[in-house]
């Protein structure tokens, strides 16, 4: 038997904590062109002081936000400044894809903001620090500012009407599909001139805020004392469904086991913490309960796996052909160490119910402060949940 509940509601989610009061100000990433020993274009995107390692990171209702500083000495036409955001979703290298199903790249998310066109601003010099030639050409120095905001939620077509979605987190991991995310400038010019392109990749983390604890819960945490267990608190509980355990016991005296898992509720947790858990072990052999609490730490095993699903598109089209249909399918088992547990032997935990001896087992599996948390989008899903114990949990 499986102890996997595929409902959505037993993924993990990420958390971002609450901002300061004081925000620091924003970090500054600067990308240029440059020609004849000086700078032509030079695109700076702000992004999150706090947040931003080694690329640029947005998280939740921040901005895309930055300048674009132009400066041409001789008359140019310009036809157009836009800055474009995408999102998409694509395979790498080692993930199977059926190649004449699923596009290269797959768009879920465009959004273009026009600093400056030609046909609408021709002769506003009140919008540039430079000038405009009586042609209509841009000569000088201009500055431009931009603030563009991602959507909280998104939509795309299926063959069962639109699906809304929330904007994915950036995943980027060797031999899996990526979620990436890029700010585009393009400076448009008159032919024969190429345009000026600059293409900047940023990081996005959404923020997802968990509903609050149930009463026996906050009252635990308030008192500091350990959490009632789904004997006490039932409504404070999310279960598993059991999974039954045969064998013998000292080699001679057969014996059944039934376990079941439950995780705190509500099912979000954050990214740098603890999952509560708790183990239910019945039988109707009290030796064989008291032998297998006092040997959780070793008998039980329970991970977080991440299985991510890629679904078919059109090529012609780039729409989604069949929501159902999976292109490829990665399962990594294993997402950090496994759940720790205290082991239960005193007489006064041991209970009698409906005929069978029973222990609650506590326990906490910690949650890595980069994991990825589970998304889902028509075109792709990251589920990140549980391991399946089953024969595989009882080692």
């Amino acid at each position: 038997m499986s102890l996997r509940d595929n409902s959505p509601s037993n993924t993990v989610r990420s958390t971002v904590a609450r901002a300061r009061p004081i925000r620091p100000p924003p970090k500054e990433y600067d990308y240029k062109i440059s020609g004849g020993g000086k700078d032509i274009v030079a695109f700076t995107l702000f992004a999150n002081a706090r947040h931003s390692k080694d690329a640029p990171t947005l998280v939740g209702r921040d901005p895309v936000a930055g300048t674009v500083r132009l400066r041409l000495e001789k008359p140019t036409t310009v036809k157009s400044i836009t800055i474009t955001i995408c999102g998409r979703c694509l395979p790498t290298v080692g993930f199977y894809v059926d190649t004449n199903s699923f596009s290269d790249e797959n768009t879920f998310m465009e959004i273009s903001h026009k600093l400056w066109s030609a046909e609408q601003d021709g002769r506003r010099a009140d919008m540039i620090s430079g000038g405009v030639t009586r042609d209509g050409k841009l000569q000088g120095e201009y500055l431009w500012s931009y603030a563009i905001e991602i959507p909280p939620t998104l939509t795309a077509p299926t063959p069962a009407g639109e699906v809304s979605f929330v904007p994915p987190q950036t995943f980027k991991e060797q031999y899996c599909a990526m979620v990436v995310y890029d700010v585009l400038l393009r400076i448009k010019r008159k032919w024969p001139l190429p345009d000026y392109k600059i293409e900047a990749p940023f990081v996005y983390v959404p923020a997802i805020s968990p509903s609050g604890f149930p009463g026996l819960r906050r009252l635990a945490y308030a008192q500091g004392t350990p959490l009632p267990s789904p004997h006490i608190d039932p409504d404070g509980w999310h279960a598993f469904g059991d999974i039954q355990l045969t064998g013998t016991l000292f080699k001679s005296r057969p014996l059944d086991v039934e376990c079941t898992l439950f995780l705190a509720k509500p099912l979000q947790y954050t990214r740098g913490t603890e999952i509560p858990l708790y183990m239910r072990i019945s039988s109707h052999n009290s030796q064989a309960v008291d032998i297998l609490s006092s040997e959780v730490t070793t008998a039980i095993a329970v991970r977080l796996q991440r299985r991510i699903k890629l679904s078919a598109l059109t090529k012609s089209r780039n729409k989604l052909s069949s929501m159902a249909l999976d292109t490829g399918s990665r399962v990594q088992e294993s997402l950090g160490a496994r759940a720790v547990w205290w082991p239960s032997t005193t007489a006064a935990d041991l209970i009698f119910v409906s005929g069978r001896y029973v222990r609650y087992v506590r326990g906490e599996l910690r949650l890595k402060d980069g994991l990825k948390p589970s998304s889902a989008m028509p075109y792709m899903k990251i589920d990140v949940s549980l391991f399946d114990p089953c024969c595989d949990m009882v080692e």
